[in-house]
C-alpha cells in the first residue's frame, strides 16, 4: 500500500553551528594524534573514550620536544601525565602502531563542542562528511522483532525522505532499527555515515576486521560507507557505549528524525535539546499514541515538527498476541476430525521443539534479514512457529553445538510428552524467549533409533571422563545451577536430520492450537497433532 510523509512545523530555531572538523591523512597533527592513541592504550588508567581535555589540548597546541626526550608526543605525555622513564620507548612502539593505522586508511574527525569524546576515528571516504547528515532515532527494541511493528514502515519512509532532501543518512550497526536504516540506504545505492558502539575495525588486528566484515560487510559497502568510532582500539568496557554512539550520531547530524521514542528514554533526552542546538527535528505522529510513542508526544508538544505517514487504507497494523488457551484434553473428536489431524500418538515418540530465533538465521546475513523486515515478507518473523516453518521449508533440522561439550553438532529431542512440559517452561529474560515452546516435530522413536539417535548420558565429571571420545557428544551434566537437566529426558542425533531420511509415516507436526494446525497443514500438507498449550495459559503471554 502506498504511503507518503506529511511534514508540518518548523523545527530549527537557531543558526547551525559548525559540528566537526576533518583531520584527514594529510593533516600534520594526525600521526601525532594516532601515536598518542596507541600510547594511551598501554597506560594504566586506560579509558575507552579519550579524556576530552587531553585530546583538545593536543590538537589546539602542537607539542614540541622537551630536553631529555626524542619525540613531541613523549613530551606531551610527560607534561600531561608526569615523568616516566619508559615514555620514549612506549612512544616509539606507539608510532609503529600508528603508522600501521595510517597505511590502512585511518583518519579522524574532531567534534566541535560535542558530547563525550572530542575525536572520532574514521575509516572510509571523506566525501560523506561534505553533505549534511540526518539520523533516524528509535528507542531500544526487543530482541524478537515483530514484522508488523509500526516503527518499521516509519523508519523505511524517513530514511529515503532524508536522502531525497540532500541529507546523507547517519546510523549505527547491530541494533535492529539502525540495521534497517543502513539496509535502506544500501538498497537505494546511496552513501552513509556509520558510528559504531565499539572500536574501529581498521585499528584492531586482522581477525577483528574480518569478523566485523563477516557480520556487517553487506551493510557497509566499502565505497559507500564512512565508518566512525569514538572508542580506543580494543575491547570496549563502557556500559554506556550505545548511548555514547547515539549522542555522537545526533551531534553529527543537522536533521534529527524520531520514529519511536519512549518517555524519558535516551532518544527523548537526545532529541529534546537538538532544536536549541540549531538542528531540524521532526517526530513521527502516530494515529494513536501508545506507550512506545509517549516520547513522541512529549517532543511534539515541545515544538518539534510533525512527520506523518498516511495510508489510503486502515491505520498501520499492530501485532496483537492472540491469547489462545486449550486444556490438555481439548481436541476434535475423531469422527469430526480431518484425516490429517491426528490424535495422541499410540506408540513411543521423541519430540524436537523449536524456539524463537531473534535476528538473522544462522546462514543469513544482516542485509537479507533487514530486507525481509523492510518489505514485510512472511519469512521475516522469528517466532518458534516461524522456526518450525523454516525447518519444513528446508526439510531439514539443523544440528547445533549449544549446551554440547566438544565440537560435534547434534539435533536434540525429548521423550517428554508435549502436554507434560509445564515444569520445564520458563521465561528467560536475558535471552528474550521461553525455554520450551509448543511448536515442533514428533518422531517415532524406533525410526530415530535406526538413524542413530540415542539417549543423553546424564552424570557428573567422573562419568564424562569414562565416556569414549566418540560418545562424549551425548554427555550432559545431571544437575547444575541452571537446572536439573535429567528432567528433559533428552536424546541426541549427531549432525543434521534430513527429513527425507524418514518414511512419511515416521513423523508429524506439533502445534498448540487448532487454528495453527489448519495453517501449517495448508502450507505443508503433513499430519498435525494439536494437543493444546503446555501450561493451560496463553501461548505467548507478555512476561
Amino acid at each position: 500500500m502506498e504511503t507518503y510523509p506529511v511534514i508540518t512545523g518548523i523545527s530549527s530555531d537557531a543558526t547551525p553551528p559548525p559540528l566537526f572538523e576533518l583531520i584527514p591523512s594529510t593533516h600534520p597533527g594526525l600521526p601525532g594524534l594516532l601515536t598518542l592513541t596507541a600510547a594511551a592504550m598501554g597506560l594504566a588508567n586506560r579509558s575507552e573514550v579519550f579524556r576530552a581535555d587531553l585530546i583538545r589540548r593536543f590538537l589546539d597546541r602542537p607539542p614540541t620536544a622537551e630536553p631529555g626526550t626524542n619525540d613531541p608526543v613523549s613530551a606531551f605525555l610527560m607534561e600531561s601525565l608526569g615523568k616516566n622513564r619508559n615514555l620514549d620507548r612506549r612512544t616509539a612502539e606507539a608510532r609503529t602502531i600508528a603508522d600501521g593505522w595510517l597505511r590502512r586508511g585511518v583518519w579522524a574527525v574532531r567534534l566541535v563542542d560535542g558530547p563525550g569524546p572530542p575525536v572520532l576515528f574514521a575509516w572510509g571516504p571523506e566525501r560523506m562528511l561534505y553533505q549534511d547528515l540526518a539520523v533516524v532515532l528509535n528507542s531500544r527494541k526487543p530482541r524478537l522483532i515483530l514484522p508488523d511493528a509500526d516503527w518499521i514502515p516509519v523508519t523505511r519512509q524517513m530514511t529515503p525522505w532524508a536522502a531525497a532532501h540532500d541529507y546523507i543518512p547517519a546510523t549505527g550497526l547491530g541494533a535492529p532499527a539502525y540495521d534497517l536504516t543502513a539496509a535502506t540506504t544500501v538498497l537505494r545505492g546511496g552513501g552513509q555515515v556509520v558510528v559504531l558502539d565499539g572500536s574501529l575495525p581498521a585499528m584492531g588486528d586482522t581477525s577483528h576486521e574480518k569478523a566485523f566484515l563477516a557480520e556487517f560487510g553487506n551493510l557497509v559497502p566499502e565505497d559507500q560507507s564512512l565508518v566512525l568510532s569514538p572508542f580506543l582500539p580494543g575491547p570496549v568496557r563502557s556500559p554506556h557505549r550505545a548511548e555514547i554512539r547515539d549522542a555522537c550520531l545526533v551531534h553529527l547530524s543537522r536533521l534529527v528524525l524520531v520514529a519511536e521514542a519512549r518517555a524519558g528514554g535516551v532518544v527523548e533526552r537526545l532529541a529534546g535539546p537538538a532544536r536549541s542546538q540549531g538542528k531540524t527535528v521532526f517526530v513521527y505522529r502516530p494515529e494513536k499514541m501508545e506507550p512506545e510513542t509517549a516520547g513522541n508526544r512529549n517532543l511534539l508538544s515541545d515544538g518539534a515538527g510533525s512527520f506523518e505517514i498516511r495510508k489510503s487504507g486502515p491505520a498501520l497494523s499492530r501485532h496483537r498476541r492472540i491469547a489462545v488457551s486449550f486444556s490438555a484434553n481439548d481436541h476434535l473428536a475423531p469422527e469430526s476430525s480431518p484425516n490429517w489431524l491426528i490424535a495422541a500418538p499410540g506408540e513411543p515418540c521423541l519430540f524436537h521443539f523449536t524456539r524463537a530465533y531473534p535476528g538473522p538465521w544462522p546462514d543469513q546475513d544482516r542485509l537479507e534479514y533487514a530486507r525481509e523486515l523492510l518489505f514485510e515478507l512472511p519469512t521475516a518473523g522469528r517466532t518458534a512457529f516461524d522456526t518450525l516453518k523454516r525447518i519444513l521449508l528446508e526439510h531439514r533440522i539443523r544440528a547445533g553445538r549449544r549446551m554440547v561439550r566438544g565440537d560435534q553438532a547434534v539435533v536434540s529431542f525429548t521423550g517428554r510428552d508435549p502436554r507434560r512440559l509445564s515444569d520445564l517452561r520458563k521465561w528467560r529474560p536475558g535471552l528474550g524467549r521461553w525455554t520450551v515452546e509448543p511448536y515442533g516435530l514428533g518422531f517415532r522413536k524406533k525410526a530415530l533409533e535406526t538413524l542413530g539417535a540415542a539417549p543423553v548420558v546424564y552424570g557428573g565429571e567422573a562419568d564424562w571422563e569414562k565416556l569414549p571420545q566418540d560418545l562424549r557428544y551425548r554427555f550432559q551434566l545431571e544437575t547444575s545451577p541452571a537446572g536439573e537437566w535429567w528432567k528433559e529426558d533428552e536424546w541426541r542425533l549427531a549432525d543434521d536430520l534430513a527429513l527425507d531420511r524418514l518414511a512419511s509415516s515416521d513423523w508429524f507436526i506439533v502445534v498448540p492450537t487448532l487454528e495453527e494446525a489448519w495453517e501449517i497443514n495448508h502450507l505443508f500438507r503433513r499430519p498435525v497433532w494439536a494437543p493444546g498449550s503446555m501450561t493451560g495459559e496463553p501461548i505467548n503471554p507478555v512476561p
